[in-house]
């Protein structure tokens, strides 16, 4: 996973909540090349028995502070999913020429 590699076509995907709805909105808008960052509310899929996936191609990131705000880490690491810090995030939006935000 590069943040740096400039994607021109490519979106980037802000999933603020864990809500069946905002998921499954996000799941249709996606595309090969988008990432999703789960962040607020949205880092709550970890605790789900099955976390949602969002097909090939598709990065999924998580943003660490929240998942430690709220008490994920164990599950985080468990899962071994990518985690991002805030730090993270500019470069991660400059790796996309879209941004998109659902909750």
């Amino acid at each position: 996973f590069n943040m740096e590699q400039r994607t021109e076509s490519t979106s980037l995907h802000l999933l603020l909540s864990a809500a069946r709805d905002a998921v499954l909105a996000c799941q249709r808008m996606v595309d090969t090349g988008d990432t999703v960052l789960l962040l607020a509310d949205g880092v709550m899929v970890l605790a789900e028995e099955r976390p949602p996936g969002f097909g090939d191609g598709v990065d999924v990131v998580y943003n660490r502070t929240d998942i430690e705000a709220r008490g994920l880490v164990a599950l985080a690491a468990g899962a071994a999913v990518a985690v991002v810090a805030d730090r993270d995030l500019p470069p991660l939006l400059r790796r996309h020429r879209h941004c998109v935000s659902g909750k």
